[in-house]
């Protein structure tokens, strides 16, 4: 039967879950995250709250490593939590890793306000995290055959769907959709239901190496996830995207982490040390090779071979740039690991927002945003008026940019549409939904993967602190629409055998 079983362990009712931080670690770790928080109460300098940041991030990790020997963990908190160390953290504690010119025009007072407000800001999510996760006992009862066999083809639908969208939007696109030229995007309705679609091939990665740790996948599933990689090889060289790999890499290691029966810490520091080399290898190569795109991709190409002739030429151009630590020509910017850490640094976006708005938000879209979950599934005529969020693109015509986009960051739309005063309930509520998605995703049933789903797509959008958080609500909620009707498909099929 092509929707095949597991390979291991299907035919008996049985739980497999692997308590990645521990229940008894967790109020441990929630201390220990008060402690880190309470000096927010302060109005810090940028330095002692981009320190007071990484103690919050780092607590949780140690304080595991010690109790479990783990030192790579899927907790979403911890993953997210990464990603604001490099937003706001390690701009304060090593400046000297950033060459942008941008730092440069951001004042001072604004840089510290948004560092210590990314601080307070992720000390809230933590609290209310660990807080919960600390509180709530989760008694997992053994799994049927009848929900060990739906919750298998349900895994399976959704990477049958995202290598599907994957194939669409290749098709759709001619290979070609890069993300920083103009006149090479699609923007239909359709194309949008591409493009949410496509985010179950990233997650279904995750979904592949966590069922991989705990009873096992079919040969028909490694044949799925080889044809969402060599899918995923051609959407990187036809987008320019480093978010692809970046992305793939992160549910490789999450999938591992969060499935795994036993690690190994020096296995760990070893994964960890080449994920980052990766990781930084491919910022910079992004950035030589979308150059070396804009000089030859005026229009969309006649076909896909043209198009993949054109690609595989920058890239080769692209390489030779990095490997030789060449400037772009234009502001002297070298395509090496600084512009990486330029790239991750959001808090110069949160920064130049303050600045170009007095540390006064507009205000604009404030009831509309309470809205995004009703927008991301009624049409546009349902509204009349449908809100236009503040976005990249309109960020960038503020600045006076003819072309482009500058990233709002999360905290700078929320700021934008809340104030100051939203950031702290909003981010509170962030941590609530990471900590009850997390107890919800604890089992093997179905809807505990429906729940480790919409957890793992989360993190996902969250992952770039770039991110507004109006879209990440939109996408979400599309997110779960579409992983209910595979739901209730995976739900119509029978076991051959029930014993």
């Amino acid at each position: 039967m092509f929707l095949g079983s597991a390979a291991t362990g299907a035919g008996s009712p049985s739980s497999y879950h692997v308590d990645a931080t521990g229940a008894s670690v967790r109020p441990l770790v929630f201390a220990w995250t008060v402690l880190a928080a309470l000096p927010a109460i302060l109005d810090l300098p940028r330095e002692w709250a981009a320190i007071g940041l990484l103690a919050l991030v780092a607590a949780p990790i140690i304080t595991i490593w010690i109790s479990t020997r783990r030192l790579i963990v899927s907790d979403p908190v911890i993953v997210i939590g990464v990603a604001w160390f490099f937003a706001a953290s390690l701009p304060s504690l090593a400046p000297g890793l950033y060459v942008d010119p941008i730092w440069l025009k951001i004042s001072d007072q604004s840089l510290e306000t948004a560092t210590l407000w990314m601080y307070r800001s992720w000390c809230v999510c933590a609290i209310a995290y660990w807080g919960l996760r600390a509180m709530w006992r989760h008694r997992l009862l053994p799994v049927s055959e009848r929900d060990l066999f739906v919750a298998d083809r349900l895994r399976i639908l959704i990477g049958l769907a995202g290598l599907l969208a994957c194939c669409m939007f290749i098709l759709r696109t001619g290979g070609q959709s890069y993300s920083h030229l103009e006149g090479f995007a699609l923007t239909t309705g359709f194309d949008q239901v591409i493009t949410e679609l496509r985010q179950f091939s990233k997650i279904y990665v995750f979904l592949f190496f966590f069922a991989g740790g705990r009873r096992g996948v079919s040969q028909v599933e490694r044949y799925l996830l080889l044809g969402i990689l060599t899918a995923y090889i051609a959407i990187f060289a036809m987008t320019g995207s480093k978010a692809v790999v970046v992305e793939l890499v992160a549910m490789w290691i999450l999938g591992r982490a969060a499935g795994s029966l036993r690690t190994h810490a020096t296995r760990d520091i070893a994964v960890g040390v080449g994920v980052l080399a990766l990781i930084a290898f491919t910022f910079a190569f992004v950035g030589a090779y979308r150059f070396e795109l804009a000089k030859v991709a005026d229009v969309p190409a006649a076909g896909i071979g043209e198009a993949l002739s054109t690609q595989v030429g920058a890239a080769d151009r692209a390489l030779d740039r990095v490997m030789g630590g060449q400037a772009d020509g234009y502001d002297e910017t070298r395509f090496d690991i600084r512009s990486t850490f330029d790239r991750l640094a959001l808090v110069a976006s949160f920064a130049t927002m303050l600045d170009i708005t007095g540390a006064r938000s507009p205000y604009e879209n404030t009831y509309q945003s309470f809205l995004a979950p009703a927008y991301a599934v009624l049409p546009r005529a349902f509204f009349g008026d449908k809100a236009q969020f503040f976005d990249s693109g309109n960020f960038a015509k503020l600045l006076g940019w003819t072309f482009g986009g500058f990233s709002v960051s999360f905290p700078g739309s929320v700021f934008w549409a809340w104030g100051f005063e939203g950031l702290l309930p909003t981010m509170a509520g962030l941590g609530f939904l990471l900590a009850w998605m997390a107890h919800r995703s604890e089992g093997d049933g179905p809807s505990n993967l429906v729940y480790r789903v919409a957890m793992v797509s989360l993190i996902l959008g969250l992952l770039n602190v770039g991110s507004a958080f109006q879209p990440l609500i939109i996408g979400l909620v599309r997110t779960l629409c579409f992983v209910g009707l595979l739901y209730v498909l995976a739900g119509m099929t029978q076991p051959r055998t029930v014993h």
